[in-house]
């Protein structure tokens, strides 16, 4: 059998390594918060304005409404009084293409493609997106709302900032207008996240695990409180419950042995 060959570090009798760098001499000197540890694990260099853009970007996905189905979710197996089995759990939504932190994934993929200096390349793109207009784009909808107001916060802040220059979050201006001209469908804030994660090197396929962990606090937040607060939710009275599905079946005698 062929030995595994691993970047991510090792544990040493005096020291332990994480990629490559001492953990009590580099890392417990150079690194300003956990979330610098977390940018190194998603392949990202780490320096002020990296710093900058993480923090930015946990920020304006803070969305901690508990009626949003996934925070929903977290407090109702809270509920029974284990915080962290209801966090860990709650985020296997984060895998998802279709709603929460796993639609990040696919504007990235997108955007990707997008991000070119051949104007036929994008001429082709539009036209396509065009001829299927019915299928919405990966990092578009705003749902009940005109704007995604992160997306707004988002943007009024990176474009004061050196991340405004970034390749990907100059190609999202240009995406931007260009849907516009025949989609009245606004982006949301999943856009301009995946334009800043891969200005910051994280891998297309990578950019939902990313954002999951930028907003993992959303999570926990729910779930240390639902843990002491809503065990009601154990047992909900049948008038809050409305059944929908086939009638219950005959159960009688005459279908015994």
């Amino acid at each position: 059998m062929n030995p595994i060959e691993t970047r991510v570090g090792t544990i040493l009798l005096d020291d332990n390594r994480f990629f490559g760098r001492s953990a009590f001499h580099e890392w417990m000197r150079d690194a300003r918060s956990p979330t610098d540890l977390v940018a190194a694990a998603l392949g990202i260099d780490v320096d002020n304005n990296a710093r900058e853009v993480l923090r930015v970007l946990s920020v304006a996905v803070t969305s901690p409404d508990a009626r949003v189905w996934p925070l929903k979710l977290t407090r109702l197996l809270a509920c029974y009084g284990d915080a962290a089995m209801a966090f860990f759990t709650a985020q296997l939504v984060s895998s998802g293409r279709i709603m929460g932190p796993g639609t990040v994934a696919g504007a990235a993929a997108m955007l990707a493609r997008w991000t070119t200096d051949d104007d036929d390349t994008r001429t082709a793109f539009i036209a396509a997106a065009k001829t299927q207009s019915k299928v919405r784009l990966p990092g578009f909808g705003v749902p009940f709302r005109q704007h995604d107001e992160r997306l707004v916060g988002l943007t009024a802040v990176i474009d004061k900032s050196p991340a405004q220059h970034g390749r990907h979050w100059r190609a999202m201006g240009i995406l931007r207008r260009d849907v516009a001209t025949f989609s009245d469908v606004s982006p949301n804030v999943s856009l301009g996240v995946a334009a800043l994660l891969l200005d910051l090197g994280v891998a297309p396929d990578m950019c939902g695990l990313a954002l999951s962990m930028l907003m993992s606090h959303v999570f926990l937040a729910h779930a240390i409180e639902a843990s002491t607060t809503d065990a009601a939710l154990q047992t909900l009275p049948t008038t809050t419950v409305h059944y929908a599905g086939p009638p219950a079946r005959s159960s009688s005698s005459r279908h015994s042995a």
